[in-house]
């Protein structure tokens, strides 16, 4: 991942209660959305990580098995459009963030 320069890097402290309930900081929490009420944790080893907005992998991944489950595209050429359209979007950040 890369921070671009004008991105502002914070440190919140986070209190966890006995039952497993996070408080976040308001500061926090207004920054990220006056509307969000949800979070997707992401747990990497020793790194947590919060996301505003979830991750559509196990979404994505349903749509694929449909799609092969009913014929529509055989495995191969689904692995080859997702090449494809990888490499589609790493030319447009690449193009975006020189």
């Amino acid at each position: 991942m890369m921070i671009q320069e004008n991105t502002a890097v914070k440190a919140y402290p986070l209190q966890i209660m006995p039952d497993g309930r996070a408080i976040f900081p308001q500061e926090f929490v207004r920054q990220l959305s006056p509307t969000l009420n949800s979070v997707c944790l992401f747990q990497i080893g020793d790194l947590a990580l919060l996301l505003s907005t979830p991750p559509r992998l196990m979404e994505l991944t349903q749509d694929f098995a449909n799609l092969i489950k009913n014929k529509e595209v055989s495995l191969d050429n689904l692995l080859e459009g997702l090449q494809e359209k990888r490499l589609a979007i790493w030319q447009e950040y690449q193009d975006n963030n020189g």
